[in-house]
């Protein structure tokens, strides 16, 4: 290996983890969220939570009532009834903490997501809307 190789694999390598630190940073500084519960399609509820919230929240979808843990600014479905939910994927989701990830009830229509606040902005444009 050549010193021209050194060279650029020592800076790929600096580049990725500047990117990589950034990133985190970039992330740890959302601290306000919504929780976006939609139901058949619709939205149902939105809840606004932080760090510091530590509650649970209810929802109705047809004649039953799920529930969300919010904990550290982290969600969770609880479970459900076997007859409601009979896999209970849902609930064995388990934590979800960053934007865009969801929690899906597929026999109940159910879809749980974040979205960090700053991004409902519609100056926020992401690169493959292009």
């Amino acid at each position: 290996m050549k010193k021209g190789d050194m060279v650029i694999i020592i800076t790929l390598l600096i580049i990725s983890i500047i990117s990589l630190i950034s990133a985190k940073i970039l992330n740890k500084n959302i601290d306000e969220k919504n929780i976006i519960i939609q139901v058949d399609s619709k939205i149902v509820k939105e809840i606004e939570i932080n760090e510091n919230i530590n509650e649970t929240y209810n929802f109705n979808f047809g004649k039953e009532e799920g529930f969300l843990e919010v904990k550290n600014g982290k969600v969770r479905m609880l479970k459900m009834n076997d007859d409601i939910c009979p896999r209970k994927i849902c609930s064995e989701t388990g934590w979800i903490e960053k934007s865009k990830e969801t929690i899906v009830c597929l026999p109940n229509k159910i879809v749980v997501s974040l979205e960090a606040t700053n991004e409902k902005n519609e100056e926020n444009i992401d690169i493959l809307s292009f």
